[in-house]
């Protein structure tokens, strides 16, 4: 579960990429996840908001990004999920391309990170790993304007985001291209085939800041693959309920 953002207070957090950092939870069943949910956004309610989603939005361009095997996998996940709710429809979540919602997200995210965290990395040289290393490394070279350029892009994005997905719906789309890469694939098969298709899907609620929760629902090769529900800006619970429904 990503809850919207500033929903859950971050205080005694290392920030990271301050414009898109949350706290979120992780659970085996989606029992746990919602009493952990109780918990963490108790004191802090939906005020005003509807207490539950009456109609699943379905991303037609995030569905066709992940190719025909993760879409039959995730088909009946999401024919539950529309019938558990009763109304759905399908939408197209950018009008720009999910690509383009990436290199917003991830020019703003490298300038915040190095912000961050260039500091220390200067002073301690830590040894970092293939991917994070070059990850960390780009952050360096992002300037203000670029950051800010994209900042421009990301009002535009949070806007449509807000008509598009607006209290009582959720947006329905694949958590990721594929199910989880295998431990020792090459570098290039996680950071080019896998991570950069993984984050025009991931980059969606970050952008908004949008709770999203993910449930485990298809398989692939025999392995889990996620789909995801994304809420309108402090729909938090409605989405959890939504998620308790299914189970």
């Amino acid at each position: 579960m990503r809850p919207t953002y500033g929903r859950i207070s971050l205080d005694g957090v290392c920030p990271f990429a301050p414009s898109f950092d949350t706290v979120g939870w992780m659970a085996r069943d989606v029992g746990v996840l919602a009493r952990a949910g109780n918990v963490l956004l108790a004191g802090n309610a939906d005020a005003g908001l509807p207490d539950s989603v009456t109609t699943i939005l379905v991303a037609r361009d995030a569905f066709q990004m992940v190719g025909p095997a993760v879409e039959r996998s995730l088909a009946s996940p999401v024919a539950r999920l529309c019938d558990a709710v009763g109304q759905s429809r399908e939408v197209t979540a950018s009008d720009e391309g999910l690509e383009r919602w990436a290199e917003c997200f991830t020019t703003i995210q490298a300038f915040e990170i190095w912000r961050s965290l260039g500091d220390w990395v200067e002073r301690a040289q830590p040894e970092l790993g293939p991917g994070i290393r070059e990850r960390i490394a780009h952050a360096a070279t992002v300037s203000e304007g670029a950051a800010e350029q994209q900042r421009t892009v990301r009002v535009l994005v949070e806007r449509r985001l807000s008509e598009r997905v607006p209290p009582g719906t959720a947006l329905c789309l694949p958590t990721a291209p594929s199910a989880a890469p295998l431990r020792n694939s090459p570098s290039d098969d996680i950071e080019v085939a896998f991570r950069a298709r993984a984050i025009s899907l991931l980059c969606i609620a970050g952008l908004g800041g949008l709770p999203q929760l993910t449930l485990p629902l298809g398989t692939l090769n025999g392995c889990p693959l996620g789909l995801s529900i994304v809420g309108a800006r402090g729909t938090d619970t409605a989405l959890l309920a939504l998620a308790a429904s299914l189970e």
